[in-house]
């Protein structure tokens, strides 16, 4: 069968009920002698030309906008301080495994691990560290910076190519979601994720592309679009276990709620590419790693470091949901309220991709607020890959808003409306571009950067290349400055011989700090035996031989306690307490008898002293 031709005939009946109801995807509704000419579901075409060069312009403005304020900070780090997470450098550190024994391991020719919850996030930063090699810090940050300046022009394509379909009233309906989500999109976002070196923006930009997938599933079920379907909904698991509601969600509601037999059909046989996909994955990793799911996932889904652990988090996954209703509450009302129409079945029927996408939205919430333990939760982080979803939600919604109004105004009223509107977005994108307010007050704190203008963007950017501070990213001076308080003099354990082992539950700095070194992940998140094996602390002493150990974060206080009554520890061991490192985050203790126990010892007793 052609791959350009729907995957079955049948259904012609259905089909022509679907065509015949407007809706964001197929809006063309049959023309009759008494539909006006401006009714929802009749093209605009010449009449309203004339716009879409000022409101074109103005999103290409913005977008340019989103590129180059970035750009500042990436090549002048000293203006936008480091704000690169330690777990981010764990991708690295598998990156570097890779590239030096083209295995997936976590420790120089230590065992194969499935320790990334983000397998083909950790691909990308294979791909940024070969194209851009050099300083940890900034590999980093080109890595999670990357997908976040492609993510708006790829919802904006997306939202586009709907809006196209409706005619100019629908311009303006976009133009007007584009500045409502701006600001939030901008600095939480791009300003925000973009600079802590995770896989969040990576993970909303891959659940973007999706969306385009199933919409043009949706428009045309051809069988290359069916196989694609299916196949990028498994992989999704690679993304991020918990994203798989979003393409279930899709594919379940055009499979079982599509008006047309064809759509349904090919949905359904995506289903079952996705789920013969995943069954591939989960045996593959099983065989090849000894667990179907990553070790982090595995350990945010269960109870693996003891009741007391997960009563450290009670409260943050509902503080978390709280935050980012805040932050995008113009954006969650508009899907709220379009969510609510669907509740009827023959609306749910007539939108059925919305629909579904509604019900992944639901399960991904409900996952996120009671099932989740939300270890590393800054930022909403596990919330964010759901944005392009409720982009579009918010859409459907303005978009029907738009088209009753217009539907209501006369020609003349109409067109007065997308002018002003098409006035309004260059005003607005023409004073974010060309304002003159001094970037110092642009840069308000690292967390919560504001919004410097182009030109001011430019100006920064000439002065940094002038003072010779272009592009200067040094991770140990990244540590000093920022996690210095943590572990006690990493910096200068790092120059130590490669024989060192170090075991620590925070290994992303000791990691990317010492890639030659073997590096214990005490929480058990790149250590299946230990995951897996119970925490069991003595057969780990027994078996690795740590000489340094930083002691585990207070929070795992069932990992403390297993490592002290441990016999190993308490004979071969010298701990010293965090008061005693100058308040560190973490205590250290050293094994008598390894062999830089006196380095080691003369190091950290720098303003220390014995526990």
């Amino acid at each position: 069968m052609d791959a350009q031709q729907p995957i079955a005939d049948g259904g012609s009946q259905a089909t022509e009920s679907r065509l015949a109801q407007p809706s964001p995807a197929s809006p063309q509704a049959p023309v009759s002698s008494e539909t006006p000419p401006g009714a929802p579901g009749v093209p605009h075409q010449a009449r309203h030309n004339g716009l879409r060069v000022p409101i074109l312009a103005a999103i290409v403005a913005i977008v340019l906008q989103t590129i180059l304020t970035p750009l500042t900070l990436l090549v002048w780090p000293i203006v936008f301080p480091d704000q690169i997470v330690d777990d981010a450098y764990m991708f690295l550190r598998y990156a570097d495994r890779m590239a030096a024994e083209g295995r997936i391991c976590w420790n120089p020719g230590g065992p194969l691990t499935y320790g990334l919850t983000s397998p083909l996030y950790g691909v990308w930063v294979c791909v940024v560290r070969w194209l851009f090699p050099g300083d940890p810090s900034r590999i980093m940050t080109l890595a999670a910076l990357g997908p976040a300046l492609c993510l708006l022009p790829l919802m904006l394509a997306v939202l586009a190519r709907a809006a196209r379909k409706t005619g100019a009233a629908t311009w303006a309906a976009l133009l007007a979601l584009l500045l409502v989500m701006r600001s939030p999109f901008f600095n939480h976002l791009i300003l925000v994720h973009g600079f802590t070196g995770m896989d969040t923006t990576f993970a909303a930009l891959y659940v973007a592309a999706c969306l385009s997938l199933w919409r043009r599933l949706h428009d045309s079920p051809t069988r290359g679009r069916t196989w694609t379907a299916g196949l990028s909904g498994a992989f999704t698991f690679l993304v991020r276990p918990d994203l798989l509601v979003f393409p279930a969600g899709a594919l379940l509601g055009l499979g079982f709620l599509s008006v047309d037999a064809a759509e349904r059909r090919a949905s359904r046989i995506s289903l079952v590419i996705m789920g013969a996909g995943l069954a591939v994955i989960a045996l593959t990793a099983w065989l090849v790693f000894g667990t179907p799911v990553p070790l982090s996932f595995y350990a945010k889904n269960t109870a693996a470091y003891g009741e007391g652990f997960a009563a450290a988090y009670a409260g943050v996954s509902a503080s978390e949901l709280n935050m980012f209703w805040k932050t995008y509450a113009p954006l969650l009302v508009l899907a709220g309220l379009y969510a609510l129409s669907l509740a009827a079945p023959r609306r749910a029927r007539l939108h059925a991709l919305d629909a579904g996408m509604v019900v992944g939205v639901g399960a991904f919430i409900v996952y996120q607020r009671f099932l989740l333990l939300p270890v590393m939760h800054y930022y909403q982080r596990f919330l964010v890959p759901a944005l392009p979803v409720l982009v579009w939600l918010a859409w459907c919604g303005l978009w029907e808003v738009t088209a009753c109004l217009r539907s209501r105004v006369s020609d003349r009223a109409a067109n007065g409306c997308l002018r002003g509107a098409a006035g309004a977005g260059a005003c607005v994108t023409g004073f974010v571009l060309f304002s003159w307010t001094p970037v110092e007050r642009g840069f308000e704190s690292g967390e919560h950067p504001g919004l410097p203008s182009l030109l001011d963007t430019s100006r920064t950017l000439l002065d940094g290349v002038a003072r010779g501070e272009f592009s200067q990213f040094d991770i140990t001076a990244n540590y000093r400055a920022r996690f210095g308080g943590y572990w006690h003099r990493l910096d200068e354990f790092s120059k130590l011989p490669d024989d060192l082992c170090i075991a620590t539950t925070e290994v992303g700095y000791p990691g990317v700090m010492n890639p030659g070194k073997r590096i214990i992940d005490l929480a058990g998140l790149n250590d299946t035996r230990l995951m897996l094996g119970g925490f069991d602390m003595e057969a780990m002493l027994l078996r690795e031989r740590p000489d340094l150990i930083y002691m585990p974060y207070p929070d795992y206080k069932g990992l403390v306690r297993a490592l002290r009554e441990a016999p190993t520890f308490r004979e071969d061991y010298e701990e010293f307490a965090p008061e005693s490192l100058g308040n560190k985050a973490f205590g250290l203790a050293l094994r008598r008898a390894g062999a830089h126990y006196h380095r080691l010892r003369e190091i950290t007793l720098v303003k220390s002293s014995p526990r």
